[in-house]
């Protein structure tokens, strides 16, 4: 799969520098370049790069919080360049992340070791808070399932290791459906209830409206089965005044299938639809 980078400074003869730098370590097959925060937000939106470099005096206001850019999959690397133009990783620790000044003889080896390592899932949510926020957090968005997705489908396709998807949808009443103080409440047990099922490598996505998507990193067919039914074993348990019927489907990629995540995930929602409801 390409790699891609963005480079932002205000001044363009910044940017050609520090675009100068990320070139000389041959890591990256893309730079997109900004120079306005407008830009530098649109880009880091639609783009899904691997590594931001900024300049340091970035205001904090200018996108996200830095540490929810990494954990929320909108890079896998973030770096700064102090006035010296050296180059300043911020990279993860146990209570968060930190700025650290890489040698430059290092610089090349230290970015790719966080290139190549697995995509994590964002730590817990502190406990005492109530449940529905709970919930909320422990459910991805779909931009960053999208992401995360097309990078396990490159990496399957690299490695030979399996990876599998899971497709669910409720099949609730009208009534349900158009009442968000109904559909709301239901959805949060539904997380709640699979997510005491699946690992903390797993990720869990409110795809579309009440369809849940559930990516399983290096999980072969017969375990991705094994679990849909203990997911589906344990929504009955967790509903037992209602009988609701759920379609769901499983889908493993091949190396035939496409790379592209759109294009997965639209072929696993058409075989989702076409799939027989189960109580």
């Amino acid at each position: 799969m390409p790699t891609s980078a963005i480079i932002f400074a205000v001044e363009e003869n910044r940017r050609q520098l520090l675009a100068q730098r990320i070139n000389d370590l041959q890591l990256f097959d893309q730079l997109y370049f900004s120079g306005t925060a407008e830009e530098l937000k649109r880009l880091v939106k639609n783009t899904a790069a691997d590594l931001i470099c900024c300049e340091l005096d970035v205001s904090e206001d200018t996108l996200p919080p830095w540490a929810d850019l990494v954990r929320k999959g909108f890079c896998r690397v973030l770096c700064f360049t102090d006035k010296q133009s050296r180059i300043r990783l911020r990279l993860p620790t146990g209570s968060g992340y930190v700025d650290s000044q890489i040698d430059p003889s290092s610089l090349k080896e230290v970015i790719r070791s966080q290139l190549d390592a697995p995509l994590e899932s964002p730590p817990p949510p502190a406990t005492g808070i109530n449940e529905q926020v709970a919930a909320e957090q422990k459910v991805y968005s779909r931009f960053y399932f999208d992401t995360f997705l097309g990078k396990e489908l490159s990496r399957s396709q690299l490695t030979g290791r399996p990876v599998s998807l899971l497709l669910l949808e409720p099949q609730l009443t009208q009534r349900h459906q158009k009442d968000q103080q109904l559909l709301e409440p239901f959805l949060v047990r539904v997380t709640l209830a699979i997510k005491n099922q699946i690992r903390s490598s797993d990720l869990l996505c409110r795809y579309q409206r009440q369809r849940l998507a559930i990516l399983l990193p290096e999980t072969p067919s017969e375990r991705a089965a094994d679990l849909l039914e203990r997911i589906l074993i344990g929504l009955r348990n967790s509903f037992p005044e209602q009988r609701i019927p759920w379609t769901s489907v499983i889908v493993c990629p091949t190396p035939t299938d496409p790379e592209n995540p759109y294009s997965l995930m639209q072929q696993a929602i058409t075989q989702l639809e076409r799939s027989q409801p189960r109580f």
